[in-house]
C-alpha cells in the first residue's frame, strides 16, 4: 500500500490527523433528515435495528410488544442510515445500520438520507467506528440526553474523495468478512467444545469410566443402561436440606456496599459464580435468614426465570453467602460428594428432569418437591471421587482451550475495530489496495 501520504491536523480528538487531500464536513452537508410517515403506504418490508444491523421482523409475530397499526411508522429507502436513540440514564449508546431495502421502521429511530457524492456504506463505517467509541454518548442533550437528528446533521466527518470512499468500502468489506468469518469459525469451535465437555460429563455420571464394565437397563429410558453396581436414587435420600431464600424485609432498600454477599440467579451460572453485580446485607439480616444461609459445599441451583437450572457450588472454604427466593440451596448429607451432585445437576440427568418438571400451564418455576424427587445415579462414594477428579482434569483442559479460543474473538473484535477506525480515517492508505 502507498505510505507517500501527507496529513493535516482535524483538532478533533476522535479523528486525529487525516489526510492532507481529504475534509472535514458536517453531517448536514451530506444527507438530509425526513420523517415520512406511513400513513398511506403498503409495506411488508417491517425493518428493525438491532446490534448486528438493520434486519427484516416478522409482522404477523405475536412475540414482543407490538403496535395495533403501523401508519406512525417511518418510511426508509434502501441506504438509508438509521441511528438508535440513546439514553444515557440507562447507560445505553446508539446504533446504527445501513438500510438494505424498502420498508417501515419505529418511529423512534433517527433516519438519516445521504445526498450526492455521499457513499452511504462509506459513512456507515464511519458512524459505526463513532459508536463503538461512544462518541454519541458525548453528544446527548435533553433530559434523557439522548441523541437527536440536529446532533448528528452537526457532527463533524472525515470526508474522502468519491474514489477513495469507494475503495475504502471495497478495502473494508473484504477485510471485515473475512475476520467475521474466522470468528464466526472460532465460535463454532467453542460450542463444539461445550458439546464436548457436556457429552462428557452426562457420559461419567451414568456410565462411569470403565469402557468394560457390565452395563444394565435402568429403567429410565432418558438414563438408558448404567453400570450393573450402580443404582438410581431420588435426591431426598442423599439431601440434609433443600430450601431457598426470601427477600429481605425492604427489598432492594436494604442492600448495602459491604458485608454478607447476597447470591440472585444472576449470579449462579454453570461452571463459576460470577460475582460482579453481587449485592451486599448487614450481618444483622444474615442472622435474621438464617435458613438461607450458605455453608461451604453446598450446591446452589436456580428454580425459576430464563436461567433455571443453573448451578454451582460453593468451596470447601467459601465464605458464607445468603441466598433470595430465586435460588435453592441443595445440601449434600455423608452419601453424596458435593462435586458429584453438582456434575450430576449440571448434565442432562439434572437438566432433563428440569424440563420436565417445568412444563405445563401456570408453570413458574421448581418447587421443593420437585427437585427431592429428582432420580441421580447411586454411585458409591470411591467411585464418585474417582470421576469427580477425572472430570475435573479433562473439563480444566477444555474449559482452558475455551478461553484461549474466546481470546482469539476478542482480539479478532478488536482488530476488526481497530481496522475500521484507521482506514475511514486515512490513518492506513488502501488506494493502492487490490482484492
Amino acid at each position: 500500500m502507498n505510505t507517500s501520504i501527507s496529513f493535516q491536523e482535524s483538532n478533533i480528538d476522535w479523528i486525529g490527523n487525516i489526510p492532507y487531500s481529504w475534509k472535514l464536513k458536517k453531517g448536514k452537508y451530506l444527507f438530509s433528515n425526513k420523517k415520512e410517515i406511513n400513513s398511506d403506504f403498503q409495506c411488508d418490508n417491517l425493518l428493525s435495528l438491532t446490534l448486528f444491523g438493520v434486519l427484516n421482523k416478522d409482522m404477523e409475530s405475536s412475540e414482543g410488544l407490538r403496535p395495533l397499526d403501523y401508519t406512525t411508522y417511518q418510511i426508509f429507502e434502501k441506504d438509508d442510515l438509521v441511528f438508535k436513540l440513546i439514553d444515557l440514564e440507562n447507560k445505553k449508546t446508539s446504533r446504527v445500520g445501513l438500510v438494505h431495502e424498502k420498508g417501515i421502521m419505529s418511529p423512534v429511530y433517527i433516519r438519516l438520507i445521504p445526498k450526492v457524492n455521499s457513499l452511504p456504506r462509506y459513512f456507515y463505517y464511519q458512524y459505526y467506528d463513532l459508536y463503538k467509541k461512544y462518541i454519541f454518548n458525548y453528544l446527548g442533550s435533553g433530559v434523557r440526553s439522548s441523541l437527536n437528528p440536529t446532533d448528528l446533521m452537526e457532527m463533524p466527518l472525515v470526508y474522502p474523495p468519491l474514489p477513495e470512499q469507494k475503495q475504502i468500502v471495497s478495502f473494508l468489506d473484504t477485510k471485515t468478512q473475512k475476520i467475521d468469518e474466522l470468528i464466526e469459525k472460532t465460535e463454532k469451535k467453542i460450542e463444539l467444545l461445550k458439546e464436548k465437555r457436556t457429552t462428557l460429563i452426562n457420559h461419567c455420571v451414568t456410565k462411569g469410566l470403565n469402557p468394560n464394565a457390565e452395563m444394565k437397563d435402568s429403567g429410565v429410558e432418558w438414563i438408558g443402561e448404567i453400570p450393573s453396581g450402580w443404582g438410581l436414587i431420588q435426591l431426598k435420600y442423599l439431601t440434609s436440606k433443600v430450601g431457598s431464600g426470601v427477600t429481605p424485609r425492604g427489598g432492594s432498600d436494604v442492600y448495602i456496599d459491604e458485608g454478607i454477599p447476597f447470591l440472585r440467579s444472576q449470579n449462579i451460572h454453570f461452571r463459576r459464580l460470577v460475582l460482579d453485580d453481587v449485592v451486599y446485607i448487614s450481618q444483622e439480616i444474615h442472622e435474621q435468614m438464617s435458613s438461607s444461609k450458605v455453608v461451604p459445599n453446598d450446591v446452589l441451583f436456580n428454580i425459576t426465570g430464563g436461567s433455571i437450572g443453573r448451578c454451582f457450588y460453593t468451596e470447601p472454604n467459601s465464605i458464607e453467602y445468603n441466598v433470595n427466593q430465586h435460588v435453592c440451596i441443595i445440601r449434600p448429607n455423608e452419601k453424596i460428594l458435593t462435586k458429584f451432585l453438582y456434575y450430576c445437576l449440571y448434565s442432562n440427568l439434572g437438566q432433563i428432569q428440569v424440563s420436565l418438571n417445568n412444563t405445563g400451564s401456570g408453570k413458574e418455576g421448581l418447587n421443593f418437591q420437585n427437585i427431592k424427587g429428582f432420580i441421580l445415579t447411586n454411585v458409591n462414594k470411591n467411585e464418585q471421587q474417582e470421576i469427580v477428579d477425572y472430570l475435573d482434569k479433562q473439563t480444566q483442559k477444555i474449559d482452558t482451550t475455551i478461553e484461549k479460543e474466546t481470546q482469539r474473538i476478542e482480539l479478532l473484535k478488536e482488530y476488526r475495530q481497530s481496522l475500521i477506525s484507521e482506514v475511514v480515517t486515512g490513518k492506513i492508505d488502501v488506494r493502492d489496495w487490490k482484492e
